[in-house]
């Protein structure tokens, strides 16, 4: 059972990708928030009516592993050691249960649903008042938040300093690349749920419209992807993906109704045709945002040989005035043996987890390429509390669980 006081920490830890930005004590206050649960969640691991099983702590290994080679290949000072060992520590609690995975999962699932209705005041007030709610706080940002406090005050201007030619406001999100790396999660949980209920179908329904208001160009491709995988492959009996599926009469019918509402999306729509044109470089947007996102980091890492390949270059991206993916900046820094470390427990989620849980997993993997908030501090965080709660259901399902001592717990 989790008391009053784990819940209260669970509701932190669930916020912590939003409280990065912003100012605190101990750097920023999500890094604050972290260490004044530590003292918390240390007691609750050392209480003995905690059952601490081994198999719960396999699927964390390999991240355990990414952060110790990080220390041990690059060299770390204090602040740096003291950094990895708290995120380590936060990943054996979680796989140790001793944090309410059902409870950090509802949190973030009522923050997602509050986001989208937000955003749709947003929308309200532009549109019909005439002015932009601005729902974050920009006094309290650190300076490095400082290049989003223009679109934050104006739903307008990007961070480049260029004025929009559409409204891109994200609720209390800097961005809406920010406010789609929340979402996301939590939209597969809940379009791909074991539980078949209508309501879970109409919050899912009720974030893709907030993200599609959002105008991010990778929402409206994970939504576009996701739906029609739900409509086309999905079993609602078995809870599975089958491509067999792909090829009857209806999965071609939704096929080509889908493409004919995206036309009529792209040509009637301004916002939607703008925000497909800045995914593809369409019309006369220029280069792609793919393409802006990974061309010149994908050739920065192609020159990596020798030990640079397999160990990374440095921990510094001094000099790089572009920003890298967190799959080019982790090859950059730690090589191919930190890359792959922290890949393991993904793909590793893809192939052991239940169908929503996997497809959580995949999309982390595809957006890491074009997004480098994937492998910062507080997203992973947040990524790997939502994978380990599809591990703790999984683990449930199967009765012969590895337990220290033979089958014992440890108390």
């Amino acid at each position: 059972m989790f008391s009053a006081i784990d819940r209260f920490c669970v509701i932190f830890l669930a916020i912590v990708p939003l409280l990065q930005h912003y100012k605190g004590p101990l750097f920023n206050a999500g890094v604050t928030v972290l260490v004044a649960l530590f003292p918390i969640l240390l007691f609750r691991i050392m209480q003995s009516s905690v059952r601490l099983y081994l198999y719960d702590l396999v699927s964390v290994v390999p991240l355990i592993v990414y952060f110790i080679f990080r220390i041990i290949d690059h060299g770390s000072d204090f602040i740096k050691f003291s950094h990895y060992s708290l995120l380590i520590f936060y990943f054996v609690v979680a796989a140790f249960g001793c944090i309410d995975l059902d409870y950090f999962i509802n949190i973030a699932t009522r923050v997602a649903i509050l986001a989208c209705a937000l955003i749709l005041l947003q929308y309200i007030c532009y549109y019909l008042l005439r002015f932009h709610l601005q729902l974050v706080y920009t006094k309290l940002l650190l300076p490095e938040a400082e290049h989003w406090v223009l679109l934050a005050k104006t739903g307008l201007i990007g961070i480049k300093g260029i004025v929009s030619k559409f409204y891109r406001p994200s609720a209390f999100f800097l961005e809406p690349s920010h406010m789609f790396l929340y979402i996301y999660p939590i939209f597969l949980l809940l379009l791909f749920s074991r539980i078949r209920s209508k309501l879970n179908l109409k919050y899912a329904l009720f974030l893709s419209f907030g993200l599609l208001l959002s105008t991010s160009g990778m929402a409206i491709g994970v939504l576009a992807a996701s739906w029609l995988a739900y409509l086309l492959l999905f079993d609602r009996q078995e809870k599975k993906l089958k491509m067999s599926r792909l090829f009857t009469f209806r999965s071609i019918l939704i096929i080509l109704l889908f493409l004919s509402l995206f036309l009529v999306l792209y040509v009637s729509i301004p916002f939607f045709s703008q925000s497909v044109d800045r995914i593809i470089g369409g019309r006369n947007e220029g280069s792609s945002a793919i393409s802006g996102r990974t061309t010149r980091g994908f050739n920065l890492i192609r020159g990596l040989s020798g030990r640079e390949l397999w160990l990374g270059v440095s921990e510094s991206v001094e000099g790089i005035n572009y920003n890298l993916s967190g799959f080019v900046a982790t090859m950059y820094k730690y090589g191919l043996v930190g890359l792959i470390l922290s890949y393991i427990y993904y793909f590793r989620s893809v192939l052991v987890l239940e169908t929503s849980y996997a497809l959580v997993a995949i999309v982390t993997i595809v957006v890491s390429i074009f997004s480098a908030h994937t492998h910062g501090t507080f997203f992973m965080l947040y990524l790997v509390f939502i994978l380990l709660r599809g591990y703790s259901a999984r683990m449930l399902i199967n009765k012969n669980r590895v337990c220290l001592e033979g089958g014992t717990p440890l108390t």
